[in-house]
């Protein structure tokens, strides 16, 4: 029997993606005053036109859904059915089928529904500019317009008469939204945010508030969805009932689990993922009180935690998606020279992990955009500078220069042309694959004369012969450095002259470079008291920034602002790729997988969702049990022993630590 195809919403390639970020991106709040991007955002096009050829082998009767105003054209060009269309009658044989849909408030869908021809990739679509393209499906029964995210209730943990108001405590970091019920009077709800108590309590500094104008209301609402701990409530003239809140949430129906005999190891991945739970919605963003932006550099480090984590694909796609956007490339990703160059390793990540090269044919023509927009402005010398406009982000270390040519960002154009060789082959483009491999190498080449120094065995930052560890670690993980230079670089790293990383953003790389190098023992010890430093502070979620020599009010503010720092932020969630990748010692493909526990990770339980099906593994009384439901692998002991692992099956090996 002939499989019977699902209708899918269709629009037109990225149009879905951009629309959400929009929103997104608009969301935030610098307590009253709306804060837009400080980047150019792109535009929805608010006409599309939808076409099929088919054949039918028995008369049909197809319907037609579509989000917005439409007109059908039927089997000859400008033949404008009249009256309902919204079911047309076919006869069998050769048909042509062509919906124009026009929205200006979300964005123009279409489905069709019939027993001979539905709605799906396979129609092309075009903006009336002459380009037709291969429409993109939505899963759902909701057009792609009507997205939204679930919300579900939760209950404060307790309340207590503070500071002329009611101050409630939801016992740790949540993205939610209040709401009063029973409501009396007219007046004002006043709601003053904090993701600590002192925050909340400050209703001058705070960084997020709502004030709700009350007429007698039965229920009133804020205006949308906050991250928070600490809520504090003032009202004048308005009595409440009681105080409701609904959080706002990403499903993720696969999410890994971690459990170690040292308990300090289990806080901190419990924790990471309760962060990485937070922050991975519709996009990736990067914290959930002040920006909720979406930048490609949190999105880089989120995209390999999300392998040791949900192995989420969907968000993936939506979020490297929405950030090449659309039209011509006039500026970097986010305005940051550094971060467009992630963008492509994300990319090579992603269909490395999933096998999805669909995914990155449809997105090679924004790459080759990107990747011109970044040739174009390069020095005489080939090599990535800071231009007027641009940022060089790299890190919030003390002394950073980020002017002139930069080692960092040439060792992250060299991986970016790697990147873009691998999707130009993809693609079945040999000769830009061909162009970017020999551009990679040239530019190694130029590169290991410019900053490579043999005497400190690490790479210099500038011309000027300054040392930090940023592109020595990062040499490291893009796989730039050579056997002999890793060497090098590994004592330098352990070198407490050279100054330190600060922010868990860069503190990521420079672990996963030691983990590389052979120092799991530091890195281990590092995991502990950084990460565990900030909760012994009392975080439910990791930070933007942390630094373990501040105390009391130095651990909330940033930017100049008391309580400008996020503590709840994507990047701070390094545990579960640090510990998923090089403690537990797991290795995913789209077929199979590697296991190779650490013998410095104590006793262990561990479940990872992986492209198919689940891996077990546990760690114990010397012994290590593993199964993997769905996909055959392979474990490596410390001991060098290797074993095939079949799914399916159970298995326990002896180990030696």
């Amino acid at each position: 029997m002939k499989e019977r195809r699902i209708a899918k919403w269709i629009s037109y390639p990225g149009d879905h993606e951009i629309m959400l970020l929009n929103k997104l991106n608009m969301r935030r709040r610098d307590r009253e005053l709306i804060m837009p991007p400080i980047w150019h955002m792109c535009e929805v096009y608010s006409c599309v036109k939808f076409a099929r050829r088919f054949t039918l082998s028995a008369p049909d009767e197809i319907r037609i859904e579509a989000d917005g105003r439409y007109n059908v054209e039927l089997d000859i060009p400008g033949n404008y059915l009249h009256g309902d269309t919204s079911v047309l009658r076919l006869e069998a044989g050769e048909h042509s089928l062509t919906v124009s849909v026009f929205n200006d408030r979300t964005l123009p869908a279409l489905r069709v529904t019939g027993s001979g021809i539905v709605s799906d990739g396979s129609w092309q679509c075009t903006a009336f500019d002459g380009i037709w393209k291969n429409a993109a499906e939505t899963n759902g029964r909701r057009a792609p317009g009507a997205f939204r995210l679930p919300r579900r209730a939760v209950a404060y943990e307790c309340v207590r008469e503070e500071n002329g108001g009611l101050l409630y405590d939801f016992g740790k970091e949540i993205f939610g939204a209040l709401f009063f019920t029973g409501v009396t009077g007219s007046g004002t709800i006043n709601i003053f945010y904090g993701e600590s108590e002192r925050e909340a309590l400050d209703p001058a500094h705070c960084e997020t508030l709502d004030v709700i104008s009350v007429k007698g209301n039965k229920t009133a609402r804020a205006e949308d969805a906050r991250g928070f701990r600490y809520a504090l409530i003032r009202t004048q003239g308005v009595r409440y009932g009681a105080l409701g809140c609904q959080i706002e949430y990403a499903s993720h129906p696969r999410a890994a689990s971690f459990s170690s005999a040292d308990r300090r190891l289990t806080e901190i991945w419990n924790t990471s993922l309760y962060t990485m739970e937070l922050t991975a919605r519709e996009f990736y963003i990067d914290g959930i009180k002040r920006d909720r932006w979406v930048w490609m550099g949190d999105t880089a480090q989120s995209v390999m935690m999300n392998w040791y984590s949900y192995y989420e694909t969907e968000i993936v796609r939506r979020t490297l998606t929405a950030l090449g956007g659309k039209g011509e490339v006039t500026q970097h990703m986010n305005t940051i020279n550094d971060y467009t160059l992630f963008w492509f390793s994300a990319l090579l990540d992603y269909c490395e992990h999933t096998g999805d090269e669909a995914f990155l044919r449809s997105i090679y023509g924004r790459a080759l955009a990107y990747m011109s927009f970044i040739r174009s402005r390069l020095n005489e010398d080939g090599m990535m500078e800071g231009l007027e406009g641009d940022w060089v982000f790299v890190d919030w270390a003390d002394g950073l220069v980020k002017e002139g040519t930069l080692s960092y960002l040439q060792i992250l154009l060299w991986r970016a042309y790697v990147s873009m060789a691998e999707i130009a082959r993809v693609a079945g483009d040999r000769g830009e694959e061909q162009s970017y491999l020999r551009r990679a190498t040239a530019l190694k080449d130029a590169v290991n004369r410019k900053f490579w120094d043999e005497g400190r065995g690490a790479f210099a930052w500038s011309e000027e012969k300054t040392f930090f560890r940023q592109p020595s670690v990062i040499a490291v993980v893009t796989g730039f450095a050579d056997g002999a230079q890793k060497k090098r670089i590994r004592a330098f790293l352990k070198d407490d002259g050279v100054p330190p990383i600060v922010t868990p953003y860069m503190r990521f790389y420079e672990l996963s470079a030691l983990a590389e190098l052979g120092e799991r023992e530091y890195v281990l010890g590092e995991i502990r008291s950084y990460w565990g430093g900030m909760l012994d502070r009392g975080a439910t979620s990791f930070w933007e920034r942390y630094d373990p020599a501040e105390e009391g009010d130095a651990c909330l503010s940033m930017y100049d602002r008391p309580y400008g720092k996020s503590l709840c932020h994507a990047w701070g969630a390094s545990p579960l790729y640090l510990l998923g990748k090089y403690f537990v010692g797991l290795t995913m493909s789209p077929r199979s997988f590697t296991l190779c526990p650490a013998p410095e990770l104590p006793d262990f339980s561990a479940r990872y969702p992986l492209s198919r099906g689940t891996l077990t593994v546990r760690s114990y009384g010397g012994e290590i049990a593993v199964s993997s439901s769905a996909l055959d692998g392979k474990l490596i002991l410390p001991d060098g022993k290797e074993y095939e692992i079949k799914r399916g099956k159970a298995y326990v090996f002896p180990q030696r630590k």
